[in-house]
């Protein structure tokens, strides 16, 4: 028994010696990465634009508190799509923000007509 907890402790010992070196000289590589601040859905919206072009006509009621979003093909596209979201999966977010669903990109918000802007509104860039 001794010598099986002696092996375990000269395992131990080797491990730190081995795996934390103090003589690595390579640079670490760093990626830049852009990250959003993330705003926590204190409540949801209950009434978001319906139209591809945001006007004061273009208003619809939602059936219940729920988020607004925008979508279209990538980010990089124009928003084809505008309205109240009916989906769970969307109103169990816990923040807003931007994502790929379905090989489609949404974006969402959860205050009352918050999507009247395209992707970067929302995004915050």
């Amino acid at each position: 028994m001794i010598l099986w907890w002696l092996s375990l402790f000269i395992i131990y010992i080797i491990s730190f010696t081995v795996a934390n070196p103090t003589n690595f000289t390579i640079e670490p590589r760093h990626i830049p990465v852009r990250f959003f601040t993330p705003v926590i859905a204190s409540s949801l919206a209950s009434r978001c634009f319906g139209c591809l072009v945001p006007s004061s006509d273009c208003t619809v009621p939602c059936s219940s508190p729920q988020r607004c979003f925008i979508r279209g093909p990538t980010s990089f596209h124009p928003v084809n799509d505008r309205r109240c979201t009916d989906e769970r999966w969307v109103r169990d977010l816990l923040v807003d923000g931007c994502l790929t669903y379905n090989s489609l990109y949404w974006c969402m918000c959860s205050t009352d007509l918050c999507n009247s802007g395209d992707f970067n509104s929302i995004r915050g860039m």
